[in-house]
């Protein structure tokens, strides 16, 4: 990593640098009451205290209890989740 700023680490989770303004980070996801471990890919672009934010993340929805009624059949077992944001710094 370079520039000005910090990461801040919290608790089991982790924040690895993979690329050029790209992470991936694990931590735990909680949806309807189940809590499992959950990574994320992301990037960061811009500057100053502005940034914008892009990532992926692929979630298995049967461990969080998600679309295993009758009308499940045929879904893919993961779910696909894309987020973008805009960041700016306090």
């Amino acid at each position: 990593m370079s520039g000005s700023g910090a990461v801040t680490k919290r608790g089991r989770n982790t924040l690895t640098l993979t690329g050029a303004n790209s992470y991936s980070a694990a931590g735990t996801l909680t949806l309807k009451g189940a809590s499992k471990p959950q990574a994320i890919r992301f990037s960061l672009s811009g500057s100053g205290s502005k940034r914008k934010v892009t990532g992926t993340a692929s979630i298995a929805r049967a461990a969080f209890g998600v679309g295993n009624g009758a009308s499940s059949t045929g879904l893919d077992p993961k779910v696909a989740v894309t987020f973008a944001f805009d960041a700016k710094a306090t």
